[in-house]
């Protein structure tokens, strides 16, 4: 988790800047928005050397920013790991790349900084105000 926190607090102060959108378009990294069956939020794709982030055209701007966020956590820390093969081929438990992708989207949009400007609320008044889920939330500040 550290290190994630590390390369998540890294690239903020490199670009300046901790919104997945602003960070993909500064990493040429490609988002689009398309339909996607309800169970499918969103996902990302290598072709050739480019990545591209595609986001189920359903969902509103916060949950896009959630999405964004998870799929380029997908990119900088598992970028050579294809989920759907090792599920399909390998019967590894993929819940892991998950929960560290998970932890890189709530690491870059709630930096350390910015918690510490909900001092005194619950986590679910900081996801209410934050329009981060409470499952990503509890993952950082309240581990397993």
């Amino acid at each position: 988790m550290e290190n994630i926190e590390r390369i998540t607090s890294n690239i903020v102060k490199k670009y300046n800047t901790d919104s997945p959108f602003e960070l993909c378009d500064y990493l040429g990294i490609n988002v689009i928005y398309q339909e996607l069956p309800d169970c499918v939020r969103g996902f990302f794709i290598k072709i050739l050397k480019s990545f591209v982030v595609v986001i189920n055209n359903t969902v509103d701007e916060d949950e896009a920013k959630v999405v964004c966020a998870h799929e380029l956590g997908h990119i900088i820390l598992h970028s050579e790991t294809n989920s759907i093969s090792l599920n399909s081929r390998t019967h590894l438990c993929t819940s892991k790349y998950e929960r560290e992708a998970d932890l890189f989207a709530v690491n870059l949009l709630l930096q350390d900084e910015t918690f510490s400007t909900y001092e005194g609320l619950s986590v679910v008044e900081i996801s209410k105000i934050t329009h981060i889920p409470l499952k990503l939330i509890t993952l950082k500040y309240f581990p397993e």
